[in-house]
């Protein structure tokens, strides 16, 4: 059942969403409240009691959320006088002007197409004279923490994946030049002011389709999603189911058991899906994986297992495929290239005002996939 609203109040949100947490949804509620009405730094906030019977949940709930919010700079509590929006001199956090750190904030270093990402940053950013500084979610998954970083070793430049409402204030209100990557559908909503370089998922999800179809695939998996209470957790899949349908395709939706952090390694996740497709005698010609790192992970388990690679299966992926010691054959994958290097170009530009550059994929054609052969179904 949904949370609802104390009708009594006047407010911006009429019915909460259910899926988030009490917590969550109160921070959403008041960084709305402040959007909303416009306020302006030291504009006052209602009171904590206040936000309680307006969403009727604990006190306790809105004291943990403003103390996160002063925590990250964008609220000032005053005892006895109340919660003023921040940003004025004498209530914003003291950063170093002029420094050459720049902090590069990834989810998680494991992926080895994030640890690509570190690496090209360091070099691109090494040729500007900064020094870079990396941050994971895994490492330190609380903004304020993150924020407390950067105002005691300095901040001369942000570049971000999946960006913080908390942090995105901070440099705002700061002024540090920042730049966000998103990997999202061209036909998404449009980011707000700032510098953003946008992967196209959606283009990249069209070119792995329109390859299995011109070779003549009809029977697809889509393979590695994300555990999900409705049909889809990605955009791509969701794109790609209604494409191939189109096309007279039969589509066969798969996505993983658990989330990722259950997994010793992304390989580990593709070897789980393949084996759940010979479970069911592979019925399908071909695959498309989440990304090319779980695509490598089912071929090594299909070759182990007698399924030739591409002459009886077909496989691609998103992304750049890592195959170390494992030269044959190359995953076939959609690849943004210069993703970090353009995000990097933008930072260190000297023309600041907000720029929103999208990157067109590639198709990387490799050696994993071929026309279906006449495919019998194994019992």
């Amino acid at each position: 059942m949904s949370h609802r609203v104390n009708k009594s109040y006047t407010g911006v949100t009429e019915l909460l969403d259910s899926k988030k947490t009490l917590k969550d949804q109160t921070r959403e509620y008041i960084l709305n409240w402040i959007k909303e009405r416009n306020l302006r730094p030291g504009d006052r906030l209602p009171p904590q009691r206040e936000l309680s019977q307006i969403l009727n949940v604990s006190p306790k709930i809105p004291e943990l959320v403003l103390n996160e919010l002063e925590a990250e700079h964008l609220v000032v509590r005053r005892c006895g006088r109340g919660t003023f929006l921040a940003g004025s001199p004498e209530t914003a956090p003291r950063v170093s002007a002029g420094t050459r750190n720049v902090f590069l904030l990834l989810p998680t270093l494991r992926n080895p197409h994030f640890a690509e990402y570190a690496a090209n940053a360091e070099v691109a950013l090494h040729r500007g004279k900064r020094t870079m500084h990396i941050i994971t979610g895994e490492a330190m998954p609380q903004t304020r923490d993150v924020i407390a970083q950067m105002v005691r070793e300095g901040t001369g430049g942000i570049i971000a994946l999946h960006c913080p409402d908390g942090l995105r204030a901070f440099a705002h209100r700061n002024r540090i030049p920042m730049v966000e990557i998103r990997y999202q559908s061209s036909a998404s909503r449009r980011p707000a002011a700032g510098c953003f370089v946008i992967a196209d998922l959606r283009a990249a999800a069209q070119k792995l389709g329109d390859h299995l179809l011109a070779l003549g695939h009809r029977d697809i998996y889509l393979a590695g999603d994300l555990p999900a209470t409705g049909r889809f957790r990605d955009c791509r899949f969701e794109f790609l189911t209604k494409m191939l349908e189109k096309h007279g395709c039969r589509v066969r939706y798969l996505p993983q058991k658990h989330p990722v952090t259950h997994y010793p390694s992304y390989e580990a996740i593709g070897a789980e899906l393949a084996q759940a497709m010979l479970a069911k005698g592979l019925p399908a010609t071909a695959a498309i994986f989440f990304n090319s790192q779980r695509a490598v992970g089912a071929m090594r388990l299909f070759l182990r297992e007698g399924i030739r690679v591409p002459e009886d299966f077909s496989i691609v992926g998103f992304d750049a495929p890592f195959q170390a010691g494992f030269p044959e054959p190359v995953i076939t994958s959609a690849v943004h290239n210069n993703v970090i290097e353009m995000a990097v170009s933008l930072l260190l530009s000297e023309k600041k005002d907000a720029q929103t550059v999208t990157i067109d994929p590639v198709l990387a054609e490799g050696s994993s996939t071929a026309p279906p052969r006449r495919h019998e179904v194994r019992p």
